[in-house]
């Protein structure tokens, strides 16, 4: 980030006739990832290193001379991220980069109104050269008034006197449209969780919020904690919010706060709770009519999955897992068919998993078929994405189904892709090639597409929900293609 004190070395001619002003802030804004994506504060940590390399490009180029600094200084100022990627908050890399930029807002006033994105990852706890500037607050009352991109990793950053109440931000956030928020925050020298309740001071801090990452926020899923907060009434409105992405509440807790969402389009959604699964219908009627895209990840049985190929699948040595699957299945879905969205007649995505749309059929047990699958998929869907895929043979008769009937106009006009995506592989012999083949024969040409994912389910702890801003993406081998005219790209 750019120093406070600005020394030109070349003319003021330098440069500076050479391209017209249109064309210099093109450049810049090229080297700005604000200006780059929709929301900077929700990039993966590979944007984000590469817009910081090329960050450092625009403050060399802002040095140049008179001209070119004031073009590209207001665009390097548009977003500030604090560098600190470590659980030690003790490193002081990232108090010495705020401070420096801290000190330019302060002595540059008509900056403030240029910065538009603000990472706080970590709180500064090594003496400064000043013991009594405070970076946090200072930079804080300066930008409040414009920013509309915010990623606060830890809500004690500017102090709390109580445990229970984290401060989160303490001015007004009238522009505010896009916020991240981590349920962690360091009290007393200890990493807390809370519960996204605790946060609903700061929330009403930002009446025009369109976008709510709030991972982490169920204050260590803790079943007492849940139902205490499950109980009591949301009290922010969100009229302008049509984003969620939330993991750790429990579903009623979800529910109450959708209720005050009335144009929501994008729900994600993960949770771990063990007694519990959405039901869509009850839990999610609020935005039955609005809700565009539905990411849900939240299967309680992911834990028995056992550590074995599709060969043997089939073994009876899987009985005892089967056995508490179909238990919780009992115990939580709906119905043992499955979750049904069929009520929601705006939803354009879905992302699920597996055991939650289509959970495997037993020995002895009724098979619904194919078309009772069909009959649970949304009318106007146009990508679906079946994740955490661990029992292969209910998933192909369901999928199977939807490719005979994806020439009939009446069933999912819509519809353009499907996803899959596998923890173990597939063969040959269990009906894949025979799928892809049924979906590349379609004259509307379908495109399915088969990944198998690098991790164990058992790693995988939020299965089909995406990484939390600012991670890594989840690493995924392309297995098959419908649209690569039936190669197999793994042969």
């Amino acid at each position: 980030m750019a120093p406070p004190e600005w020394n030109f070395t070349q003319s003021d001619n330098f440069f500076s006739p050479v391209l017209p002003t249109e064309l210099v802030l093109k450049i810049c804004e090229c080297l700005c990832l604000h200006c780059q994506l929709d929301c900077v504060v929700a990039a993966p940590s590979e944007e984000l290193m590469a817009g910081l390399e090329n960050q450092k490009a625009l403050s060399c180029l802002s040095r140049c001379n008179r001209r070119l600094c004031s073009i590209a200084q207001p665009v390097l100022f548009h977003w500030f991220e604090d560098s600190t990627r470590s659980r030690d908050y003790t490193r002081p890399i990232g108090a010495r980069r705020l401070k420096r930029f801290t000190l330019t807002i302060v002595r540059q006033p008509g900056l403030a109104g240029s910065v538009r994105a603000l990472f706080l990852r970590a709180p500064v706890t090594e003496a400064l050269d000043d013991p009594n500037f405070n970076p946090h607050q200072k930079l804080a009352r300066a930008i409040s008034p414009g920013i509309t991109q915010l990623f606060l990793h830890d809500l004690g950053i500017f102090g709390s006197d109580d445990e229970l109440e984290p401060v989160g931000w303490p001015y007004g956030l009238p522009n505010l449209k896009f916020l991240v928020c981590p349920g962690t925050r360091l009290h007393k020298e200890v990493l807390l969780q809370h519960h996204i309740y605790q946060i609903q001071t700061m929330l009403r801090r930002a009446p025009k919020l369109e976008v709510l990452i709030a991972p982490n926020c169920g204050c260590n899923s803790v079943a007492e904690n849940e139902w205490y907060y499950s109980i009591q009434p949301w009290g922010v409105p969100f009229p302008r919010l049509k984003k969620l992405s939330v993991d750790g509440i429990g579903v009623r807790t979800l529910k109450n706060i959708i209720s005050s969402c009335p144009v929501l389009e994008d729900l994600e959604y993960f949770h771990d709770h063990d007694d519990e699964v959405l039901d869509p219908d009850h839990h999610l009627g609020h935005v039955g009519a609005t809700l565009r895209r539905l990411c849900y990840s939240g299967t309680p049985y992911k834990r028995w999955v056992p550590e074995f190929n599709y060969n043997v699948v089939f073994n009876e040595s899987l009985v005892q897992w089967r056995t508490g699957v179909a238990n919780v299945i009992e115990k939580t879905l709906p119905t043992k068919r499955g979750l049904s969205f069929a009520r929601f007649s705006a939803l354009e995505e879905l992302e699920i998993e597996q055991l939650l749309i289509l959970p495997p059929v037993f020995l002895g047990s009724e098979d619904p078929g194919g078309q009772d699958f069909l009959s649970r998929l949304p009318p106007a869907v146009k990508h679906l994405r079946f994740g955490c895929i661990v029992f292969w043979p209910t998933i192909l008769r369901g999928l199977m189904a939807l490719a005979d009937n994806v020439n009939d106009p009446s069933k999912f006009p819509r519809l353009e892709t499907v996803t899959l995506e596998l923890y173990i592989r597939c063969l040959r012999e269990f009906g894949v090639q025979h799928l892809i083949d049924t979906f590349y024969a379609s004259r509307r040409r379908v495109q399915l597409r088969v990944f198998l994912v690098e991790e164990e389910v058992q790693n995988r702890a939020k299965g089909v929900h995406p990484p939390r801003p600012g991670q890594r993406r989840y690493p995924k081998q392309l297995l098959y293609d419908s649209r690569l005219t039936r190669l197999d790209i793994c042969a």
